[in-house]
């Protein structure tokens, strides 16, 4: 298997695991939501709630992140390739005129 197949099957993987993810939290959180509807005096439960918002915005963070990672990484490689083939052309280019050159 090489890179770029190694590198789409990640980004499937990753896919999957954010909907798995998401599907979870709108879960626990459509649950504590009716929880705290049929009890709103409870404090316990106002913590949990609390704790369980804290725990999603954390998570979304990292993933923001994670995201932002492959982007800046893919845009460096970007680069990086196009100055590559920039040297590329620069050496062929020197190579003709050294050719010429000798003539």
């Amino acid at each position: 298997m090489n890179n770029n197949s190694k590198g789409v099957l990640h980004k499937k993987l990753e896919s999957m695991y954010d909907l798995e993810h998401m599907a979870n939290t709108t879960l626990v959180g459509g649950v504590l939501q009716d929880w705290l509807t049929k009890s709103p005096d409870n404090e316990d439960l106002k913590k949990v709630v609390k704790a369980y918002i804290e725990i999603t915005l954390y998570t979304n963070r990292l993933t923001m992140d994670r995201d932002t990672f492959h982007i800046i990484l893919s845009n460096e490689k970007e680069a990086q390739n196009k100055l590559i083939l920039e040297l590329r052309e620069v050496k062929e280019r020197l190579r003709i005129l050294q050719l010429e050159a000798k003539l």
